[in-house]
């Protein structure tokens, strides 16, 4: 991987990466993995240490940071008992927990807005693209 700022490369030492997003400060990373019949979405620090799965599915897409990095957003495809589920998904970085938010979601692509509280996303469905945005209320509990 290189880093922009200071040209640098750094190993990872995961396999089968098909993709990197960085966090917007650069302190942490999201690598895509994929071995042909399981895809994986990795958080971890910059160089790879510290490596937690957010989700495992048949197909991962869609990923993104907001800019204040409390959520990641992703599509998940993949099977649960036995039945094929496809949605969009939040992360939630202080919770560590992921909430599925749309269903049925074909390839989509995910933008914040500036604040964080909205997510727009465009699917293509193979005639069209169609747009949605999505208004997130939430609250720190104790």
């Amino acid at each position: 991987m290189l880093i922009q700022a200071t040209k640098e490369k750094i190993k990872l030492n995961i396999k089968f990466v098909y993709d990197v997003i960085p966090s917007p400060d650069e302190n942490k990373i999201l690598v895509l993995q994929g071995n042909g019949t399981k895809n994986t979405l990795i958080l971890c620090d910059i160089d790879g240490s510290n490596q937690k799965i957010i989700a495992e599915g048949i197909e991962i897409g869609g990923v993104s940071w907001p800019p204040d990095q409390r959520m990641i957003a992703y599509n998940l495809k993949g099977t649960v008992n036995n039945i094929m589920v496809n949605g969009l998904n939040i992360y939630d970085m202080l919770t560590g927990e992921s909430t599925q938010i749309a269903v049925d979601i074909q390839n989509p692509v995910t933008c914040w807005s500036p604040s964080g509280e909205k997510l727009v996303y465009r699917q293509w469905n193979g005639e069209k693209y169609n747009s949605s945005i999505l208004c997130l209320n939430f609250s720190l509990q104790k």
